[in-house]
């Protein structure tokens, strides 16, 4: 469809520079050349046209979102609870009281724990299971969790 509108555009262009060129063309015709050009124009835009679209323009407009998108929109979004801090587990070790698993935090230099299933450490973490080749740290008051693969009991 935007092939007869682009044809009839450079048609329209080529009179115009036609006309613009030829002196001996009278002022009258010069306006009939105009206003047939006008005509035609009008007439193959609203056949292509649909209402929110531009015939000169490649791609199609987006429709106008609804009430219920616009009000969707607007709500705020939840913030998402901060991740567990990147702990890294530095090895473990069986006794006679059972697993213990040495657990460090990149962040703070030097810092490194040594605890039990069901120990607390660092600020509000705790060790939910310890059972190789899985370790579960889970935060306290965020209820938040992750699981570790720390091989199995003869590693």
């Amino acid at each position: 469809m935007r092939l007869p509108v682009m044809l009839i555009v450079a048609v329209a262009v080529l009179i115009l520079a036609i006309n613009g060129e030829r002196s001996a063309v009278s002022g009258d015709a010069r306006g009939e050349a105009m206003t047939r050009v006008n005509l035609l124009l009008d007439r193959s835009a609203s056949e292509d046209t649909k209402p929110g679209r531009d015939p000169f323009f490649g791609h199609e407009m987006p429709a106008k979102p609804s009430a219920e998108q616009s009000a969707a929109a607007a709500k705020p979004l939840v913030a998402a609870a901060p991740a567990l801090p990147s702990f890294r587990i530095v090895g473990k070790q069986h006794d006679e009281h059972g697993w213990l698993v040495f657990i460090a935090a990149p962040e703070r230099n030097g810092l490194l724990w040594t605890v039990r299933e069901g120990e607390s450490f660092g600020e509000g973490y705790r060790v939910a299971k310890l059972a190789p080749p899985v370790l579960v740290i889970q935060a306290k008051d965020r209820k938040l969790s992750r699981k570790f693969n720390i091989g199995t009991d003869e590693e």
